[in-house]
């Protein structure tokens, strides 16, 4: 006796709604994450490919694909050199994403808030 094979729709669309969605976020963020060897591989860049771009050494390449934890102006030139820019995101839950920005000092955009208070000043 054979059993019927149910679709993975299915199965999915029974579960209750957060479970479904929680589920959907970690199965993306299992797809959309990459290590910097797989994003240099996808490039089809070598180890000394990306040292000459990014004037380091071979070896200073291998060590930055391996570390797991990065000083962002490192990630920034490694990127850099594997012909990308390098964005941060920040998610907050409920709220909107926000892009991060990478230098440091003055807010590039000012919030809807900063612009009514600037405007209401001049």
């Amino acid at each position: 006796m054979t059993s019927k094979s149910i679709p993975a729709r299915e199965v999915f669309a029974q579960l209750p709604e957060e479970e479904r969605l929680a589920g959907e976020a970690l199965g993306r963020a299992a797809v959309e994450a990459y290590t910097l060897r797989q994003v240099r591989d996808a490039v089809s860049l070598t180890q000394a490919e990306v040292a000459k771009a990014a004037r380091t050494s071979q070896d200073q390449v291998s060590r930055t694909e391996r570390r797991e934890d990065l000083m962002v102006s490192s990630l920034e030139k490694h990127i850099a050199a594997l012909g990308g820019k390098l964005k941060m995101l920040v998610e907050i839950p409920g709220r909107t994403p926000i892009t991060l920005s990478l230098k440091g000092g003055r807010p590039v955009n000012a919030t809807p808030a900063e612009h009514v208070r600037k405007t209401a000043s001049a």
